[in-house]
């Protein structure tokens, strides 16, 4: 077999031969989905022997709706699941994120296996909880050739160390997953988004944190600049985007006090259908698309007004999560790279480059590093689960 050819397992036994072949064979192998996060890490700092590709590893396990949870192989699509879970009136709350489109990716959100490698949620995230929250378990062959489980397929399981979040997150390098267990919950029967203009972002963001801190249950909370025209008739000023869903019978009162919780009329009103196809879009950061630099920041709500306003004036941004994520986007260069590296280092803010120049990314990193010290556990929990470094960890680390 030539250098870097893919080879695709069919199931787990065939994994762990991949795997044990590496081990005995001194080889480094590359664990790879559909792809659609090629963008994460710097793939050409790695040199992989193989690239095990697992996207024959598919299938639904297990699905039992009343129990509230999906069983499922590494390699299955997250649209086919998500279908499935949509035939039963249930979702995966935590928004799973698609982001393969910015590197011209069409993997329609990817697999399950790079979904969870990945840890990355949408929207829905501030009041679901991150993919980490709705792993209950999963199987997986370790870089020491070990086949390990942990977790269950019920929502109370407490058995042993809980490594579901330690391999969420992980990008693949501990262990080649197997199988994953996923919390599913009940679908909302009906939905609404408001849309609220005023006249600049300090409002904006005050409105939004006010909407979260609401005892109304609304789901998704965003902000941005009337200019970008993501909804009609608003042109100037910012806008205030929430998300409104839950029982159909009571959809219409709920949003009537929000509005009276806020003491604003809003500016426009979509139904269901065009209510989640915006936040698909937004929550994505798909107005981004063809800007030359794109950057995934995540920061204190609290901070998003001092964060817009010390932006480079190339630049422009987008909130979600009540102001706790930003998508910045437009053209960048090293000297402005260093600035924001400032403005992100000043507030603490944490950040992953989803597109950029290469001298850009070079400059800012794929992803903003931890402290020290937490870098060195990274290190051990790496060295514990794969001390041959077979995975190629090189390429996130």
């Amino acid at each position: 077999m030539t250098q870097s050819e893919i080879i695709k397992p069919r199931n787990e036994d065939e994994i762990l031969s991949i795997v044990n072949w590496a081990l005995d064979e001194d080889r480094k192998i590359a664990i790879q989905g559909n792809n659609s996060r090629a963008w994460l890490g710097f793939p050409e700092r790695s040199k992989p022997d193989r690239i095990m590709q697992l996207d024959q590893v598919e299938g639904v396990v297990a699905y039992e709706p009343e129990e509230l949870f999906v069983a499922v192989r590494p390699g299955t699509p997250l649209q086919l699941v998500q279908h499935l879970l949509r035939q039963q009136g249930q979702m995966l709350a935590f928004d799973p994120l698609d982001l393969g489109f910015f590197q011209g990716v069409d993997a329609v959100g990817g697999s399950i296996g790079g979904m969870v490698a990945s840890g990355l949620a949408g929207s829905r995230r501030l009041k679901a909880g991150s993919v980490r929250d709705h792993v209950l378990g999963f199987r997986a062959i370790s870089g020491r050739g070990e086949l390990f489980k942990s977790g269950g397929r019920v929502v109370k399981n407490v058995t042993g160390y809980d490594l579901s979040k330690l391999m969420t997150g992980s990008f693949g390098s501990l262990a080649a997953m197997t199988e994953v267990v996923l919390k599913t919950l009940p679908r909302p029967h009906d939905e609404a988004s408001l849309f609220f203009v005023v006249p600049n972002l300090e409002e904006a963001a005050a409105l939004t944190r006010k909407a979260w801190r609401s005892p109304l249950d609304a789901s998704c909370f965003g902000f941005f600049p009337a200019s970008l025209g993501l909804v009609s008739h608003a042109s100037a000023g910012w806008v205030v985007a929430v998300r409104m869903d839950g029982a159909e019978n009571a959809l219409e009162a709920r949003t009537q006090r929000m509005v009276s919780y806020l003491g604003q009329d809003y500016q426009q009103r979509t139904d269901a259908a065009q209510s989640e196809l915006f936040w698909q879009e937004y929550g994505h950061g798909r107005c981004f698309k063809d800007e030359q630099t794109v950057m995934r920041v995540t920061l204190k709500p609290s901070d998003a007004v001092q964060f817009d306003g010390r932006l480079p004036g190339q630049l422009t941004a987008i909130y979600d999560w009540a102001g706790g994520l930003a998508y910045v986007a437009g053209m960048m260069d090293v000297a402005m790279a260093r600035q924001l590296r400032g403005l992100f280092h000043d507030l603490g803010a944490s950040y992953l480059t989803i597109k950029a120049p290469k001298d850009v990314k070079e400059l800012l990193d794929w992803r903003s590093h931890p402290h020290e010290s937490v870098m060195q556990l990274e290190a051990r929990i790496r060295n514990a689960f794969d001390p041959k470094n077979i995975f190629c960890s090189e390429r996130y680390f």
